[in-house]
């Protein structure tokens, strides 16, 4: 069964609500100056990011062999910078098959889905949750980021241990703008290949 979710969003009121809380000097959740930031940084990342993906004809093929219905409930919120460069893509994924369903939860408004979706241990964002719309089985997850960016970026903490948060911040972002979403395309194909046969 697909558990209850409070204030589902589609991806385009979730970009308006990012759009908002920039412009107000706001964030989702409880804002802090380094979230209100954040926030004004992906009202813009996820404009230019939701223009540039193309889908990979490797995600097109598998879609369009789906044959049932499925949910995907992305767990994020206006401050994640790897929410801010994830989403669109899954957004423009989304698009491509009329049996895909994308709703976008906050985080903090819905603790009982981050809570049975851990990153080791920890709430972690953005979190993809897949189920079948027939029956709410669960598929499985996703997230928070591709492997190939966050095996670079423990390289990167592991050289420079002494970095405060805003430099490794500025490293992650580096690095999805290098890749272009190809590490998470490349990755989210196996996803959907071993939901298909579930």
């Amino acid at each position: 069964m697909i558990p209850n979710y409070h204030h589902p969003l589609s991806f385009r009121e979730f970009s308006q609500l990012v759009e908002l809380k920039a412009a107000t000097q706001s964030s989702t959740g409880l804002p802090n100056s380094e979230r209100i930031a954040a926030t004004k940084l992906n009202a813009s990342r996820i404009r230019r990011i939701e223009k540039q993906t193309v889908v990979s004809e490797k995600i097109k093929k598998i879609l369009a062999s789906l044959e049932e219905t499925w949910i995907w409930v992305v767990l994020t919120e206006s401050w994640c910078g790897d929410g801010a460069q994830l989403l669109p893509i899954i957004f423009r994924i989304s698009e491509i098959s009329d049996k895909i369903e994308l709703i976008v939860l906050l985080r903090d408004e819905n603790p009982e889905w981050i809570e049975s979706h851990k990153t080791n241990g920890s709430h972690s964002i953005p979190k993809l949750v897949g189920f079948k719309k027939v029956g709410g089985v669960e598929l499985g997850d996703w997230g928070p980021r591709p492997a190939q960016i966050q095996d670079r970026l423990n390289a990167f903490k592991n050289e420079n241990p002494r970095l405060g948060h805003d430099e490794v911040s500025k490293f992650v972002q580096e690095l999805y703008t290098a890749d272009k979403g190809a590490s998470f395309q490349e990755e989210f194909a196996g996803v959907l290949v071993q939901w298909k046969g579930r």
